[in-house]
């Protein structure tokens, strides 16, 4: 086995600087808020990068540091103690893969790292990138660091606490009284209504912003958390700011055991451009915001796989195409339409018995003749097709029903024909045809509202003005 582990020696010393700090189990103030400003900095006693495959690993083993660079990035460096061969190192770390190919999982290292104050830090998927120096150096980006401890003291509540880059507005429902105190003397006290609180049926949350980051915190009195929920919860913000998330802190609790994350900040600097399903004011007398929330997250939370629920899957390319064109918007959104009709209005639109029985005649009559071309096969794959429900056979039947309008339909087909066959956008029409991407944005939320059995209130970017109304079952009023 290749590298050497840390000697006796050195073991020790390592143990001796640790007992000269206090025990930390959790993440500080200070390096909460370091990591926010992308100035965090992790000094390490051991660190221990060992590659993932059984057979003869590589591992290198010594102190180092964990860090920020000028993006926020985590990065590590490992000053390790193997014998200083730079050049086979070098050639270890650099092997070229062929171009076109994933890099396979044994290429990569799992790195382990304890710090000044005892507590240990892991992560996976790690691809050292280079040596420097007269010594062997190991540095790379890591794309996150866990921390797995035990809670103190029994009984304690369930909870997830995610912090995100930046500050987000939503409306508020709760204050936060400042007392100012001068000795004994209290000589002002403010209110902010700064805070929301809201319960949900899975948990209680309370979001809000503080200097750094934008907060969601949720307490829950179950013995465990619904599967995912961390992603769960951060879909749903996401659905409801129609900004992308991706939390840089998280802190999960259950039971006696305590797992914190620190992440890679991503989408950073992306451009305001958002339609959220529901302006968002910052009181909120309706409900209609956290309402909206609650039935989101409840819905996508019936999935317990790993991957992304296909309604935040949508969403998630329909925002992130706001960064793009008004040509890559269209597709982008119509596509998604057509995703969010597939996941959750899949028996709408289907032809009945009978169709079905003389479509399947036609194809055995079809079957029996004796074509020279292929034109067999082709119609055979058109019938094919015939037997399941289009996207434009879903809005049909869900115009019957109220869900949405034939001006909806009408929009989509639209612009889902001229993005999908590259046609060309004359300046000269360019609001019409982002009206038209507004209307099929409307569509999409309707399928959504539908879907989840959200009822409320809802921005409509399908209207001029984009005002605010009503949604009932599929009846469309003025708020």
């Amino acid at each position: 086995m290749k590298g050497i582990q840390l000697s006796a020696g050195k073991m020790c010393l390592a143990q001796m600087i640790r007992n000269s700090f206090t025990a930390r189990t959790y993440i500080a103030a200070q390096e909460l808020e370091a990591i926010a400003l992308g100035k965090f900095l992790l000094d390490c006693t051991s660190m221990l990068l060992r590659q993932n495959r059984d057979d003869d690993p590589d591992i290198h083993s010594g102190p180092g540091t964990i860090s920020q660079d000028e993006r926020g990035n985590l990065m590590f460096k490992l000053f390790s103690d193997r014998a200083p061969d730079v050049k086979a190192v070098f050639d270890e770390f650099n092997k070229p893969d062929s171009p076109g190919q994933i890099i396979p999982p044994e290429r990569y290292f799992t790195l382990e790292a304890q710090d000044l104050y005892g507590r240990v830090w892991s992560t996976s998927r790690v691809l050292p990138s280079r040596t420097q120096g007269s010594g062997v150096v190991v540095t790379g980006m890591l794309h996150e660091i866990i921390q797995r401890t035990e809670r103190a003291g029994p009984g304690k509540r369930s909870f997830v606490h995610l912090r995100y880059p930046g500050k987000h507005n939503v409306p508020y429902n709760s204050t936060t009284e400042t007392r100012v105190k001068v000795g004994d003397r209290e000589v002002r006290r403010s209110h902010h209504s700064n805070r929301a609180r809201v319960s949900t049926a899975l948990a209680e949350f309370e979001v809000y912003n503080d200097d750094t980051c934008f907060n969601a915190v949720a307490y829950c009195d179950h013995p465990s958390l619904p599967p995912h929920f961390t992603d769960r919860i951060t879909d749903a913000l996401e659905f409801l700011l129609a900004k992308p998330l991706r939390s840089i802190i998280s802190e999960v609790g259950i039971d006696n055991q305590l797992e914190i994350t620190i992440r890679n900040p991503a989408f950073k600097g992306f451009r305001d451009s958002s339609c959220p399903p529901l302006s968002a004011h910052l009181i909120n007398d309706t409900g209609s915001y956290w309402r909206l929330f609650d039935s989101y997250l409840q819905h996508i939370c019936k999935k317990t796989g790993e991957e992304r629920h296909p309604l935040s899957r949508a969403i998630h390319s329909i925002i992130v195409s706001l960064e793009s064109s008004i040509e890559a918007q269209a597709l982008t959104i119509g596509v998604a339409v057509e995703a969010i009709l597939k996941a959750e209005y899949a028996q709408y639109g289907m032809p009945d018995e009978t169709f079905l029985s003389e479509l399947k005649s036609l194809g055995e009559l079809i079957e029996q003749q004796q074509f020279k071309s292929n034109i067999g096969k082709r119609v055979s794959g058109v019938l094919g097709n015939m037997a399941g429900s289009s996207a434009e056979d879903k809005m049909k039947a869900l115009i019957h029903r109220g869900l949405i309008t034939d001006h909806h339909k009408a929009a989509w087909k639209k612009i889902r024909h001229s993005a999908a066959h590259a046609e060309y956008l004359n300046p000269e029409s360019l609001q019409e045809h982002f009206t038209l991407c507004n209307q099929v944005l409307a569509l999409a939320y309707l399928l959504i509202f539908g879907a989840i059995g959200y009822e409320g209130e809802y921005t409509d970017y399908g209207d001029v003005g984009w005002p605010t109304r009503a949604y009932r079952k599929g009846i469309f009023l003025p708020a």
